[in-house]
């Protein structure tokens, strides 16, 4: 895994203050989950233009390591 070693540091630095750091996780994936429940609306709806194809690459991507951050914080404990 080409970030495995900051993945790590982000965890450790979470598990510090998970008072903190789990309910921020929590607010922004709840946050990206509704950005993409609207882009997947206007695909539905076929409004779905350019500029929102490169805005769903990016809400991806913060979606991918907002999940990756969240497991290493939540399960991995060293």
């Amino acid at each position: 895994m080409r970030f495995k070693e900051q993945l790590i540091i982000v965890g450790i630095f979470g598990r510090q203050v998970l008072e903190h750091s789990l309910p921020l996780v929590a607010r922004l994936i709840e946050e990206r989950t509704e950005h993409l429940k609207s882009q997947l609306q206007k695909v539905f709806a076929h409004t779905y233009s350019i500029s929102d194809s490169a805005q769903t690459v990016n809400l991806f991507e913060d979606l991918h390591w907002l999940l990756l951050v969240t497991g290493e914080v939540t399960a991995n404990v060293r």
